[in-house]
Protein backbone atom coordinates (compact mmCIF):
# COMPACT_ATOMS: atom_id res chain seq x y z
CA UNK A 1 0.00 0.00 0.00
CA UNK A 2 1.23 3.04 -1.09
CA UNK A 3 1.73 6.16 1.16
CA UNK A 4 -1.69 7.90 2.28
CA UNK A 5 -3.22 5.40 0.82
CA UNK A 6 -6.40 3.94 2.41
CA UNK A 7 -7.65 0.27 2.42
CA UNK A 8 -10.66 -0.84 0.45
CA UNK A 9 -12.71 -4.01 1.32
CA UNK A 10 -13.19 -6.44 -1.00
CA UNK A 11 -16.38 -7.72 -2.73
CA UNK A 12 -17.99 -10.17 -5.34
CA UNK A 13 -20.66 -9.23 -7.68
CA UNK A 14 -23.58 -11.31 -9.16
CA UNK A 15 -24.25 -10.26 -13.17
CA UNK A 16 -26.20 -12.62 -15.27
CA UNK A 17 -26.71 -11.73 -18.87
CA UNK A 18 -29.44 -13.92 -21.59
CA UNK A 19 -29.36 -13.13 -25.47
CA UNK A 20 -32.19 -14.29 -27.55
CA UNK A 21 -31.98 -14.32 -31.69
CA UNK A 22 -35.98 -14.41 -32.43
CA UNK A 23 -34.56 -14.31 -36.51
CA UNK A 24 -33.04 -16.36 -38.17
CA UNK A 25 -30.91 -13.41 -39.33
CA UNK A 26 -28.30 -13.81 -36.22
CA UNK A 27 -27.18 -10.36 -36.65
CA UNK A 28 -30.30 -9.48 -34.74
CA UNK A 29 -30.42 -9.67 -30.65
CA UNK A 30 -32.56 -8.89 -27.58
CA UNK A 31 -30.67 -9.16 -24.55
CA UNK A 32 -31.15 -8.81 -20.63
CA UNK A 33 -28.23 -7.90 -18.52
CA UNK A 34 -28.45 -8.02 -15.15
CA UNK A 35 -25.83 -6.39 -12.77
CA UNK A 36 -24.52 -6.86 -9.17
CA UNK A 37 -27.60 -9.13 -8.22
CA UNK A 38 -27.22 -8.77 -4.49
CA UNK A 39 -26.69 -5.58 -4.09
CA UNK A 40 -23.70 -5.54 -2.55
CA UNK A 41 -21.89 -2.37 -2.02
CA UNK A 42 -18.88 -2.04 -3.96
CA UNK A 43 -16.16 0.48 -3.82
CA UNK A 44 -13.04 0.71 -6.58
CA UNK A 45 -9.69 0.90 -4.73
CA UNK A 46 -8.12 2.50 -7.51
CA UNK A 47 -10.73 5.65 -7.82
CA UNK A 48 -9.84 8.86 -5.85
CA UNK A 49 -13.93 9.27 -5.58
CA UNK A 50 -14.56 5.52 -3.91
CA UNK A 51 -15.01 6.83 -0.37
CA UNK A 52 -17.71 9.19 -2.07
CA UNK A 53 -19.08 7.09 -4.51
CA UNK A 54 -19.40 3.54 -4.61
CA UNK A 55 -20.02 1.29 -8.06
CA UNK A 56 -23.61 0.96 -8.97
CA UNK A 57 -26.16 -1.63 -7.05
CA UNK A 58 -28.64 -3.73 -8.21
CA UNK A 59 -29.70 -2.43 -11.75
CA UNK A 60 -30.96 -4.14 -15.44
CA UNK A 61 -30.66 -3.12 -18.70
CA UNK A 62 -32.92 -4.62 -21.54
CA UNK A 63 -31.53 -3.55 -25.58
CA UNK A 64 -31.87 -4.64 -28.77
CA UNK A 65 -29.09 -4.99 -31.13
CA UNK A 66 -28.21 -5.70 -34.46
CA UNK A 67 -24.94 -5.54 -36.45
CA UNK A 68 -23.91 -6.19 -39.56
Amino acid sequence: MADFELPTDGYTLLNAQVTVRPLKDQGFKVFLDARNLTDTEAREHASFLKDLAPLPGRNFRLGVAYSF
